[in-house]
């Protein structure tokens, strides 16, 4: 009980200096575009004066949009904490808000008739739709917490990936819809807020329904179906609720990530136990916690002239906050299972099937492709192929060294679902070399390369130590991985959103494409991927003894700390030069070893050389799709393979058991 009442006095504590900050903020900046003297006559008796009307129909109608959507996403994310037992579940969490805001996204383009009825209904048909795939992954998995977090997460992902392609094709129509989306709340009237003040008043009649039925799922659902409640209509009723809640808030101001995760947890800090309480006191810290983050974006946008999206920087310092609760997150998981021991290998037809299969492909990609006339093909000593051949190999070997990543990562940690994209790996390699661009912009190619390496043994370094905290359960470490790449994006969001003047370089080398790729470059990637096979050679004795789970390993004289090291190291080396090529998000790593293991190639050395091949394979057919699909448009590889590789990766989720 002491340390409840100690809890609780922190709590009320940084409440009220989060309060006193808010305050002292926002009439700082108030006071910058309008003399505290006149505020009364601009709200009673406003004239045409320029300031007076940003003071009216801008700054105020701000500030009562961050109380309004930050009290509506941390109602939200206590409603589906409460309802789903889970304290990570929340709008952002769950794919909840990137659903709604890939169909608002979508409807604006190709069905703006849909916009017609409202944005609001529009977002939560995305907002259901997203929120729906995501509870049925994880209901194989009986709802287990964190796997439901997992598969929100990487919905969320998913539709980030869609998004990225619609802007790609459509970016004057949607830069400014998305750079919206990323949460920015400036304002030019009151409807937005008239809006969300109607959707929080309805959403709190509908609690102070639910309030008994709420109460009720405290116990299990035998105990409540025992008293005569309707468990399944209670949850469905306040989940809907929900993600009302959430979609009101994508359709008026963007997608603002984490309010709805650290608003219900500041009121169970605070002493919130009850139902009423937890969802009060969820509203009123949400409405605290964005009220204060927009604050703080308004004064960064004062002191450097350029203003951040409000959602950005809620994704910036929320997702750390995730790291900080997963570890009390209660989960019952089984233990990393050993990989699938090695059984029949790959039957002759088949390893001719595949071996057609792997040099149709480039084949294909070299000589044929689309021009002003339609489809043509290119005849030796065309110059055309002077241009292709660079991109083909560059992106042949950035998708073998993925695919060898991928292999080794998974086999490191015996678990299937582990690939350098899903961990964060490929995030923080593109961090390193952003960093790198902005501090250092005459670095070279070399450099990059550095530095992006630096980035990847980081944030691989990070992923592992915090993994040690739970013995590398597979859906700890993955979601871990999760936070961490979004924790990254966040901060890279920040970049692109600066115009910085190698703004070009950094799109270019965030979306994967290959369109520049030198000769040199091809080498380069060439050569790093036949380095990864003698790496691979050497490795394979420890990758094997690995895939036994590590107490087995260390029985059997394997080093088992100096070998992850070693892995560790490889991986990070070989994803900071495959990510240069393709990106930080294209899921080779994820599917390549998959699918050499559907091949039969399962012993370490065959399935990281077939992984190898496939994962190059995939990329080069990439590359080609992004170059004819949407002619004279260039779409970049790594953006066409995440969109394949995401869904891969759900359904995997989808057929795991708990």
């Amino acid at each position: 009980m002491t340390g409840r009442r100690a809890s609780g006095g922190r709590a009320a504590l940084l409440v009220g200096l989060l309060l006193a900050a808010g305050i002292a903020f926002t009439f700082a900046g108030l006071a910058t575009r309008l003399p505290s003297a006149l505020w009364w006559e601009a709200l009673t008796a406003p004239r045409a004066e320029a300031a007076e009307l940003v003071f009216r129909f801008g700054l105020l109608p701000r500030l009562a949009v961050s109380l309004l959507a930050g009290a509506a996403l941390g109602l939200s994310g206590a409603l589906f904490a409460h309802v789903l037992r889970n304290p990570l579940a929340e709008p952002s969490t769950l794919g909840t808000s990137a659903g709604a805001g890939l169909a608002l996204a979508f409807a604006t383009l190709y069905a703006p008739f849909l916009l017609e009825a409202g944005a609001f209904w529009v977002t939560l048909a995305g907002a259901l739709a997203a929120t729906g795939l995501a509870l049925a992954i994880a209901w194989r998995q009986s709802l287990s917490p964190l796997a439901l977090i997992l598969a929100g997460l990487v919905v969320g992902m998913v539709c980030g990936s869609m998004g990225g392609v619609l802007v790609l094709f459509e970016h004057h129509h949607l830069s400014a819809l998305f750079l919206w989306q990323a949460g920015s709340l400036a304002q030019n009237g009151w409807q937005g807020a008239a809006a969300l003040a109607g959707t929080l008043a309805v959403a709190g009649l509908a609690c102070l329904l639910l309030l008994r039925p709420l109460a009720v799922l405290e116990l299990d659902d035998a105990g409540a179906r025992g008293l005569g409640a309707p468990v399944a209509a209670i949850r469905l009723g306040a989940l809907g609720v929900a993600a009302a809640l959430a979609a009101a808030v994508v359709a008026n101001v963007g997608v603002v990530a984490f309010i709805g995760l650290a608003g219900p947890a500041l009121a169970r800090l605070a002493g919130a136990r009850t139902p009423g309480t937890r969802l009060a006191g969820g509203a009123a810290a949400g409405a605290l916690l964005l009220w204060l983050a927009d604050q703080l974006a308004q004064l960064a946008e004062r002191l450097s002239g350029v203003g951040p999206p409000t959602g950005l920087l809620t994704a910036l310092l929320g997702a750390p906050l995730l790291l900080v609760l997963l570890p009390r997150l209660r989960d019952a998981l089984p233990a990393p299972a050993p990989a699938e021991t090695d059984r029949k290998g790959a039957s002759v037809p088949r390893m001719a099937v595949f071996a057609a299969v792997m040099l149709a492909v480039p084949t294909m990609s070299l000589l044929l492709g689309r021009g002003g006339d339609g489809w043509w093909l290119a005849l030796p000593g065309d110059p055309v192929l002077d241009w292709r051949w660079p991109r083909i190999v560059s992106a042949f070997g950035a998708g073998a060294m993925l695919g060898l990543a991928g292999t080794m990562i998974q086999r490191v940690s015996a678990n299937p679902m582990a690939s350098p994209e899903i961990l964060g790996i490929s995030s923080g390699a593109a961090a390193g070399a952003t960093l790198l661009v902005i501090l250092a912009p005459v670095a070279g190619r070399s450099g990059l390369l550095g530095a992006a390496f630096a980035g990847a043994v980081a944030t691989t370094g990070l992923v592992m130590a915090l993994g040690r905290r739970f013995d590398y359960a597979p859906q700890r470490l993955l979601l871990t991985g999760v936070a961490l790449t979004t924790i990254i994006g966040a901060a890279l969001g920040l970049v692109m959103l600066s115009g910085h003047p190698r703004l070009d370089l950094l799109l270019r080398m965030m979306a994967g494409s290959t369109y520049l790729a030198s000769p040199g470059e091809a080498g380069a990637s060439l050569v790093l991927a036949v380095t990864g096979v003698g790496a691979l050679v050497l490795s394979a004795r420890a990758l094997g003894l690995f895939g036994l789970g590590a107490p087995v390993a260390s029985s059997l004289g394997l080093p088992v700390r100096a070998g992850r090291l070693w892995i560790v190291a490889l991986v990070s080396a070989l994803t900071a030069a495959a990510t240069l090529v393709t990106g930080p998000l294209s899921f080779v790593g994820l599917v390549a070893p998959h699918a050499a293991r559907l091949q039969g190639f399962r012993r370490p050395l065959a399935q990281g050389v077939a992984a190898m091949a496939i994962g190059g394979t995939l990329m080069v057919l990439a590359d080609w799709i992004g170059r004819t699909l949407a002619f004279p448009w260039q779409m970049p590889a790594g953006l066409i393979v995440s969109l394949a590789g995401g869904p891969y990766f759900l359904w995997l989720m989808l057929r795991r058991r708990a």
